[in-house]
């Protein structure tokens, strides 16, 4: 029974049940999970058991429940998925156990049950990933207080937190999970070689590269967990001897990695295919400094719990275990170029620099070592380092699901203008409904007419909406924009009866195109109902608590997001 008891993870219990009071009482749920790459991770479990459109056909197969321009790629005149097939092997038991409860209810395989079962599959995995890193960590003789803190910080001081709820349909926890194992079983292997544990690991690297091709990268990894050049060299002598369980090694690592050969093949009849069309590595042009320090998503500014655990690798040195230091800084050069050598080095939409996110494993070992060599008075100097990187982490979490942390064009004065701002004024600048300038055209409207009473201004137009086919209505205000700035803008259209027919309000502030605290432009869109709007003839602005009179407003119409 003590044995049982001693068994129980508690650690991990307890860091999942923080995890998710936290979502549920301050940083707040998300209703849609599978977005963005994440659909195109997530659609192979769709295609296959509910749509039953996974051979295509041709490059005009109907795909209206993703976006398939984004999601699929054309190749020789058929459609492909252009993302790995290893996270939706991980997710189908969710997605089957979902499918079979909800089985005559389901339209598309998008629906409630099937965003819930992502996100139970996510922290599933974050769950074994956090178990296998209390496995690893512990074969470096590291205490167990010492292992719940580095638990707890990777988890809620990292963005491994997002991307386990907000994003959690995309790859990196399951990466995270899977690269945690490897390194584990590796790490035993330095220790006491079998084969039994080597083929779990090859089966491992297999999963590996079968959900992210790129993070085959972390058999570099491999010197640094051996610990010196003797160990490995010896491990590797011992594989070399039996040269069939070698060539078994490599069988089950292929067959594993062919499975997404597999799914190509179903798709466009071709075993080997770059289903990244017209994207790719620029290895000449690696975003080294950007990828590390930029604001616009700089792994060290958005993760600082990364930048302090690769700055304790400093222990290393001051242990004497040179080989260590040499072969970890080694790794995370190479990894750092390959990743900033990417088309898109800060990796699309999203928060922070997800990429690393699939490595954290490795990465957080340096703190875990540095902390466990303390005394209790300096880890509690250490400690009070570590500790703002929770709230910043949590924080930032929040802003980025309410838009006040842009998606892709932070810089370094937005950055620090919105730093731990919560406050209303700073949210919802819909930038996810941002059309391009050459996608709009000036709605024809006659003279409007200013009124300023009760430091409000109003502004009435009579427009003309008969011809407009597009329910996304621009609206380019000219004016000071200043963080202290309260004001609300209200924009009301009424019929020819003055009912109210469309009503929004929110705050001016806006930097979407100009800096702060000076005057410029600032864009605010909002999603219409084309039927409704024809019907109406008068539009209302209101502004009110401005700083300055807002000198200029001008309306466009788009047909396009």
């Amino acid at each position: 029974m003590k044995q049982l008891i001693k068994r129980i993870p508690y650690n991990e219990i307890i860091i999942i049940c923080l995890f998710i009071y936290i979502l549920n009482n301050f940083t707040g749920k998300s209703d849609k999970i599978i977005v963005a790459d994440g659909i195109g991770y997530y659609e192979y479990l769709p295609s296959i058991f509910i749509h039953h459109d996974f051979i295509r056909l041709n490059k005009n197969t109907n795909l209206e429940r993703v976006e398939p321009e984004f999601n699929y790629t054309n190749y020789q005149g058929k459609k492909i998925n252009k993302y790995p097939c290893g996270t939706a092997i991980l997710e189908s038991p969710f997605f089957i156990y979902t499918l079979l409860r909800n089985y005559d209810s389901i339209s598309n395989g998008y629906e409630k049950p099937f965003q819930k079962s992502v996100f139970i599959s996510t922290t599933f995995y974050l769950f074994l990933g956090l178990f296998f890193l209390k496995k690893l960590l512990r074969l470096y003789n590291i205490r167990n207080t010492i292992i719940f803190i580095t638990q707890l910080f990777i988890t809620l001081g990292s963005n491994i937190y997002f991307y386990t709820y907000y994003n959690g349909s995309f790859s990196h926890i399951y990466s995270f999970f899977l690269i945690t194992l490897f390194i584990f079983l590796i790490k035993k292997l330095s220790q006491v070689f079998n084969y039994k544990t080597f083929f779990i690991a090859i089966s491992c690297l297999g999963m590996i590269f079968l959900v992210r091709q790129v993070n085959i990268l972390v058999i570099l990894i491999v010197p640094f967990i051996f610990g010196d050049w003797k160990n490995l060299k010896n491990t590797l002598s011992n594989i070399l001897k039996e040269k069939k369980k070698l060539v078994l090694g490599f069988m089950i690592f292929f067959s594993i990695a062919f499975v997404q050969s597999v799914a190509w093949y179903f798709q466009v009849g071709s075993f080997i295919v770059y289903s990244y069309q017209g994207e790719g590595f620029n290895f000449l042009k690696p975003e080294l400094f950007n990828i590390l320090f930029s604001y616009k998503k700089g792994l060290f500014v958005y993760t600082p719990l990364l930048f302090l655990s690769t700055l304790f690798s400093i222990f290393f040195i001051i242990k004497k275990r040179y080989f260590e230091f040499v072969s970890f800084i080694f790794f995370f050069l190479i990894l750092t170029y390959i990743l900033s050598s990417w088309w898109s080095w800060y990796y699309g939409c999203s928060f922070g620099l997800r990429a690393y996110i699939d490595f954290y494993g490795i990465l957080i070992i340096p703190l875990a070592l540095f902390l466990n060599q303390l005394d209790f008075k300096k880890n509690l100097i250490v400690f009070s380092m570590l500790l703002p990187t929770i709230p910043i982490n949590l924080i930032q979490s929040y802003q980025y699901k309410e838009f006040i942390i842009h998606w892709i064009d932070m810089n370094k004065e937005r950055y620090w203008t919105t730093f731990l701002k919560t406050d209303d004024q700073f949210k919802g600048l819909l930038w996810n409904n941002s059309p391009s300038e050459h996608e709009t055209t000036t709605i024809n409207q006659q003279q409007f007419s200013l009124e300023h009473k009760n430091n409000k201004f109003t502004y009435k137009f009579s427009a003309d909406f008969k011809n407009t086919e597009s329910p996304i209505l621009k609206l380019k205000l000219r004016g000071f924009f200043n963080p202290k700035n309260n004001s609300k803008i209200k924009l009301t259209i009424t019929d020819q009866q003055n009912n109210i027919i469309h009503y929004d309000e929110r705050y001016t502030l806006t930097y979407s195109n100009e800096k702060i605290n000076r005057r410029g432009d600032g864009y605010f869109y909002y999603l219409l109902d084309s039927n409704m709007i024809k019907h109406s003839n008068n539009l209302l602005i209101e502004i009110e608590n401005p700083l300055e009179e807002f000198t200029r407003l001008t309306l466009y119409e788009t047909s396009k997001m």
